[in-house]
């Protein structure tokens, strides 16, 4: 058992949308998860690594869509001093459709931090061709460590 289970201050973060989050056409987008459940380290829509360490993230999105034509949207996480970004998600034409529809995705990731580094959750792609929101009830973003370093 590592001290951080022990003594109870184990660093971990679950947060949820404060609501539905309908998307833009911009590029890199943080999606805005700025409700902590459970855990701290949540400062706006970033999460900031409290020691350097090996950190596991998994994140579930609930999308609804109104009827229309297909659209890219591709999401990640945003990670590091450099701000890189891993792409997890690649839906090209996921929102294609005659009705509206939801649909869930869940993705994760292993990530070496250091203290002090931050994560955050990204989209890009989105044409706006169909009208799509990220439904807050069913979206989550959690994260842990998983060994320090």
């Amino acid at each position: 058992m590592s001290y951080y289970e022990i003594s109870g201050n184990f660093p971990h973060i679950r947060a949820k949308l404060s609501g539905n989050v309908a998307l833009t056409t911009s590029a890199n987008v943080t999606i805005p998860f700025n409700t902590i459940s459970i855990g701290t380290g949540l400062s706006g829509n970033v999460y900031t690594a409290p020691v350097t360490g090996l950190y596991y993230f998994t994140t579930t999105l609930s999308f609804f869509c109104n009827s229309g034509t297909s659209d890219p949207l591709q999401w990640g996480y945003k990670y590091g001093p450099s701000n890189n970004i891993i792409y997890m998600g690649d839906d090209v034409n996921q929102f294609t459709t005659s009705t509206s529809y939801w649909y869930n995705s869940n993705f994760s990731l292993n990530l070496k931090l250091n203290q002090g580094e931050t994560v955050s959750l990204v989209y890009t792609g989105f044409s706006n061709a169909s009208p799509v929101s990220i439904i807050a009830d069913g979206s989550y973003f959690h994260g842990f460590l998983v060994s320090r370093f």
